[in-house]
């Protein structure tokens, strides 16, 4: 079989032969990057690292087919990481309620997370040490 320029190799294949490398000025193959974290979501074993709670939420409500709302604005700056496994909704609540300041109301196809004011106050204190 004839040698191929490089010229004519797909963008595609050329990331497959020059892992890390820019090829050219339009593709650059990045291999540090952890799939799981964006697909996991959707499996037994979900993989959360540094995510922020609104993000977490939309994914939660994707997984459970359920609605969740963010009561109070400031939960949205905290963030979770953790490997779920198998775990329900009213499970991955307790996880929640238990490392950030979070209650929560579960319903008929909704949740809705408040901010425990109690709990703020030894997060923000802990946070500042």
């Amino acid at each position: 079989m004839a040698e191929q320029k490089s010229e004519n190799i797909p963008a595609v294949e050329k990331a497959a032969l020059r892992k890390d490398q820019v090829i050219n000025k339009e593709v650059q193959v990045i291999s540090n990057i952890k799939p799981e974290l964006y697909t996991s979501w959707k499996d037994d074993k979900w993989v959360i690292e540094g995510m922020p709670l609104d993000q977490l939420s939309v994914l939660m409500g994707r997984r459970f087919n359920s609605r969740i709302e963010i009561m109070d604005n400031t939960l949205k700056l905290y963030k979770f990481t953790g490997t779920i496994q198998n775990e329900t909704l009213e499970q991955m609540m307790v996880i929640l309620s238990m490392t950030t300041p979070l209650e929560y109301s579960i319903g008929k196809g909704s949740v809705s997370w408040m901010l425990n004011k109690n709990l703020e106050r030894n997060y923000t204190r802990i946070l500042k040490r």
